[in-house]
């Protein structure tokens, strides 16, 4: 069987504080929603802002580092 792998890198802002789970069996799951920003212009020639919003689930040693570095500074709103 093949390994593959698929490398992605999100930027954005993150949506909401992440929650963290642990399962029976001890591994920990980090959710959390990040908000991603995109400019571009319309066939009209006018600019247009779009925001996409990602659910993120990071299991394992990539929850731990979620728990490490990831944490939401100001409440936008």
């Amino acid at each position: 069987m093949n390994n593959l792998r698929n490398k992605v890198s999100l930027i954005g802002r993150l949506g909401m504080q992440p929650e963290f789970t642990t399962t029976s069996n001890g591994k920990t799951l980090a959710r959390f929603s990040l908000a991603i920003n995109s400019s571009y212009k319309d066939k009209d020639g006018n600019w247009k802002d779009e925001t996409q919003w990602m659910n993120i689930n990071a299991w394992g040693n990539v929850a731990e580092l979620v728990k490490t570095f990831i944490k939401r500074t100001r409440n936008c709103g």
